[in-house]
């Protein structure tokens, strides 16, 4: 079959290119989404290809070691071509790619959706193949654009990442904040804050999709897959707000709005939020805050984050434990602070790990425990607690549990003040 090119040919690779994709010998967090697509649509092979000028490389597979095929004997390459959902059965197959690796190999089946970014370029396209005739339902064919549509936002989530990471160094860090004839970073963060959420949120809720249709398709088996990829869609959501948090702390952008702070109503708000947190780990979680009508200067949303990040920490090291609040006024250097324990019966830390807990280094992955954690949240949290006027401090122990303690000054202060030790 001779090979054919998208009349918007030129400016597809470009676009391709800009996504760095291309330089990936082979890109394993997409594994996940092949498999889905296999299993979903009952396939023993699922490939997830790029389509180069002259070349179909296959970046990501479920139950296929092919890494690269000319473009001339592609489906995929049709497929990107058509910019719509291709199928081809086997007498197809062998009249249009007889030279095709798995065509020669026998198969009978193939289903090819488009991968279209977000200016309408076809980039390449995810697969189903299968040695056997068969044909897909509805129900598969809408759950294999669900897929494809997945992919389109990871990619562009991925040539985000890639830009922000390209950022300058003193983007992050605050020896320019000083320096009036330097401009602002912390815009040009937030507009790229603003570029990673919206795939971000998209491939959250695609991923609820396929994880409903994997139970309504009686494949329930693979809901833990989608809920994994929302998992970790969430926590690099989450890091991104990290950064842009410090980046606002460090250039002195971030605004403090000081009220009164009522101690019951914001311990209820905290509630709310942890409450999820504790149940999952099997945690029991207490409160003992003295009188509910007290009432102090801070801001509100500041100090309400300050406790998420703190007590959300706890619940997630500590397993079939407890957490508990407990909340006391306090005089240090002759000035009153409200302090805030948390303290948890989780898995505690080591001097080592202490010292690393509050340094502002992100990173995405696993940590203590091999839980989940972008780096960065204590490290902020730490920083917002100076800010207004106060500090966390902790103690623990390995296997015994940790005690954090944020301080805030019964009254708003401008000045930044390190309570030490009475």
């Amino acid at each position: 079959m001779r090979t054919q090119y998208p009349t918007n040919e030129a400016q597809r690779l470009a676009a391709l290119q800009s996504y760095g994709l291309l330089a990936r010998p082979y890109i394993h967090e997409f594994d996940e989404l092949a498999r889905l697509a296999a299993l979903f649509c009952a396939t023993p092979i699922a490939i997830i290809s790029l389509i180069d000028h002259k070349y179909q490389y296959i970046k990501a597979a479920f139950g296929s070691q092919l890494k690269t095929i000319p473009r001339k004997y592609s489906c995929c390459a049709q497929t990107v071509v058509e910019r719509e959902l291709v199928v081809y059965d086997q007498a197809s197959l062998e009249r249009s790619f007889g030279h095709h690796p798995l065509v020669q190999q026998g198969f009978q089946f193939y289903a090819g959706m488009p991968i279209i970014n977000q200016q309408g370029f076809a980039l390449g396209c995810i697969a189903v193949i299968d040695h056997q005739p068969r044909q897909l339902s509805s129900q598969q064919r809408e759950s294999l654009q669900l897929i494809a549509q997945q992919l389109s936002h990871q990619f562009e989530l991925f040539r985000q990442v890639q830009q922000l990471t390209a950022l300058p160094h003193d983007v992050f860090h605050s020896s320019i904040a000083s320096d009036p004839q330097v401009p602002s970073k912390t815009p040009l963060i937030a507009k790229m804050s603003q570029q990673l959420h919206k795939p971000l949120h998209t491939i959250m809720t695609d991923s609820q999709l396929l994880a409903d249709q994997l139970i309504e398709a009686g494949v329930a088996e693979l809901e833990p897959t989608a809920h994994h990829i929302q998992e970790t869609s969430a926590q690099l959501l989450a890091l991104i707000d990290d950064m842009i948090d410090l980046a606002k702390i460090e250039h002195g952008q971030l605004d403090v709005h000081y009220e009164e702070v009522c101690l019951g109503p914001l311990i209820d708000q905290l509630n709310v939020i942890v409450a999820p947190l504790m149940v999952r780990n099997h945690n029991t979680f207490h409160v003992q805050i003295g009188t509910r009508q007290r009432i102090f200067w801070s801001d509100n949303r500041l100090v309400r984050q300050i406790l998420v990040n703190v007590v959300g920490n706890a619940a997630k090291f500590t397993h079939a434990g407890s957490v508990r609040i407990e909340v006391s006024e306090e005089q240090r250097n002759g000035q009153h602070y409200l302090a805030f324990h948390v303290i948890d019966t989780g898995i505690g830390m080591t001097p080592e790990q202490q010292v690393q807990l509050f340094q502002e280094q992100p990173r995405l992955g696993k940590s203590l425990g091999s839980q989940p954690s972008t780096g960065l949240g204590l490290a902020i949290s730490k920083r917002l607690a100076l800010l207004l006027g106060g500090d966390i401090t902790l103690s623990s122990n390995p296997g015994i549990g940790s005690h954090f303690t944020l301080y805030l000054p019964l009254k708003a202060t401008p000045q930044i003040t390190q309570p030490q030790a009475a």
